[in-house]
């Protein structure tokens, strides 16, 4: 049976979270505390089992100055013994039909691996958000600057959505972007924020992964950076949107299905679209 979750349901979504992709309870329950939402949450439910989970998160699918309504499909997952029956199939078909009757207009999701991407553009998702990888050699940063850096409180969902009114992207609220600056902190990262820009960022292994950059040229990025303290990077990883004017690989990133024939329309001669930040 397909329903939207109950509150009641929490421990056996924990349990079929840390099954499907291995996080502790700790970190879990971080997402559910902030972004959990029982309306916005389809499990498939078998003999009083939770057999698979999704969740939706709410933003805007911003088109040529125009925002419509949709959600974002995240942490979907089915359990090891129930795998291979259709469920997901069917959890994807009813999160349309619900998404389309609450008056939004598409689905978005990130596959958490190459795989995946197949198994969605079955069920009617197409390759749409792309981003543009460059990589920097630390040593271009000579010395720190006089960057203005910006408290974490900074109105980043105003510099979000200026940085990238110029393209087609997803935008997020200032709620969930606030918490996705959390996430990657409680994930090891770290986040620098000027009144130019921002970047959202973790170093592991000498290497500084840019995951989201809203600075519209590599001089501003490289000048925030400088302000960052670490001995033992070698180079900088950023992940541009792909309109982005540098020189880099494109590739592609996330998803993107219509719920109904006026968003198809909507979507169906735009390219180079950018999601950026999914919790990751």
């Amino acid at each position: 049976m397909i329903r939207l979750s109950q509150k009641s349901d929490i421990e056996k979504i924990i349990h079929l979270w840390n099954e499907a992709f291995g996080d502790s309870e700790d970190e879990i329950r971080f997402f559910l505390d902030s972004r959990y939402n029982p309306d916005n949450t389809v499990i498939y439910e078998i003999d009083g089992d939770i057999a698979a989970v999704l969740f939706l998160l709410e933003g805007n699918m911003s088109i040529n100055g125009s925002d419509y309504p949709s959600y974002y499909l995240y942490a979907a997952c089915t359990l090891k013994k129930y795998r291979g029956r259709g469920i997901m199939t069917d959890l994807l078909a009813y999160t349309k039909e619900i998404t389309n009757s609450r008056s939004k207009h598409f689905i978005c999701l990130r596959p958490g691996e190459k795989s995946l991407f197949e198994f969605y553009q079955k069920h009617g998702y197409k390759n749409f958000f792309k981003v543009k990888k460059v990589t920097y050699d630390f040593s271009c940063i000579n010395q720190k600057t006089e960057t203005e850096i910006c408290n974490s409180s900074y109105e980043t969902d105003v510099i979000r959505n200026k940085a990238f009114s110029g393209g087609c992207f997803f935008k997020w609220d200032k709620q969930a972007i606030d918490f996705a600056f959390s996430h990657n902190r409680f994930y090891g990262g770290n986040s620098l924020i000027t009144r130019k820009g921002y970047l959202l960022y973790a170093i592991l292994d000498n290497v500084l992964s840019v995951k989201e950059i809203t600075f519209t040229n590599k001089f501003d990025l490289l000048d925030a950076v400088s302000n960052i303290s670490h001995d033992d990077i070698d180079r900088i990883n950023v992940l541009f949107p792909p309109w982005a004017n540098e020189k880099g690989e494109i590739v592609d990133y996330a998803m993107i299905t219509a719920v109904n024939e006026k968003s198809q329309n909507i979507i169906e001669e735009i390219d180079n679209a950018y999601l950026g930040l999914t919790l990751e």
